[in-house]
């Protein structure tokens, strides 16, 4: 059977850049919110709609991704059997491609 290996050290700083990416993202959103300069859905729309939003909300999907990603990795090695491994991350990998490609779509259509 055929081991599922990957260089940990990449990993583990794939990890921690994807969080400090998602955590840039999200942060000033928040506190944004909390503070009541996004009141609504309209607000919300006038943010993201922007061209630097649109780009930065492109970084935080592909952190995301890789960080899920590595993440799911993680567990599936872990704790299911050795025998499905192969197969689940295999599909949760096609996933992960089909989440980026709708998201990619979503940020860039509207």
């Amino acid at each position: 059977m055929k081991q599922m290996r990957r260089p940990g050290l990449r990993d583990w700083w794939l990890q921690r850049l994807s969080a400090s990416v998602l955590s840039l993202y999200f942060l000033p959103i928040i506190f944004a919110w909390l503070l009541g300069f996004l009141t609504g859905p309209l607000s919300f729309y006038q943010l993201l709609s922007r061209m630097d939003m649109k780009v930065a909300t492109f970084l935080m999907l592909a952190a995301y991704t890789i960080h899920s990603r590595i993440g799911l990795w993680v567990v599936i090695t872990d704790y299911m059997p050795r025998q499905a491994q192969s197969y689940l991350v295999a599909l949760f990998d096609i996933l992960f491609v089909i989440q980026f490609t709708i998201g990619v779509y979503l940020i860039w259509s509207f």
